[in-house]
């Protein structure tokens, strides 16, 4: 039987830390591509399509739980687009455990947006009397942008590149 060598925890450790040093440099010139508007819009499809609803008329809506996620979302938007940040809405959707005012807190802190651009936060009722397990789990945030020619631009733009071969 062949003997397996094992590498110590520390050594794992130190494996995966040049590993995510090396990704991280090898990144750089595909991140230095998003400062050009067309690369910018493509990498915001990409989540649009995953997260964003495509059926609502008039009404751009994207909805994540990662606070990255929705910043990343927020900066390609904004980068893509002259954003009027009067047209921004934001909802906090959560369990029914969860703290609103601390939830709304995080999230608008996490987006930089005033309190008044939050709509009331919804509360699914199927969590009623279950607790949250997922620890720092803070709910969902729904951002809502209201234009309707962005809004059929992105769908109609997203379902092209679906086509790509």
């Amino acid at each position: 039987f062949p003997v397996m060598i094992y590498a110590s925890r520390s050594q794992a450790k130190a494996k995966r830390e040049n590993r995510r040093i090396l990704v991280q440099k090898a990144a750089g010139p595909l991140l230095a591509v998003l400062n050009e508007s067309e690369a910018a819009k493509i990498a915001l499809l990409m989540p649009y399509l995953g997260e964003g609803r495509k059926n609502e008329r008039g009404i751009v809506t994207f909805s994540n739980s990662n606070p990255g996620i929705i910043q990343l979302f927020l900066k390609l938007f904004r980068k893509t687009y002259e954003a009027d940040l009067a047209k921004f809405r934001v909802t906090v959707q959560c369990r029914a455990d969860q703290g609103i005012q601390k939830l709304e807190g995080f999230w608008r802190e996490i987006i930089a947006m005033p309190g008044v651009r939050f709509y009331k936060a919804q509360v699914d009722a199927r969590a009623r009397g279950k607790p949250t397990k997922s620890e720092g789990y803070m709910g969902v945030c729904c951002i809502s942008y209201i234009d309707n020619k962005i809004q059929f631009e992105l769908v109609n733009q997203g379902m092209l590149l679906c086509q790509v071969s």
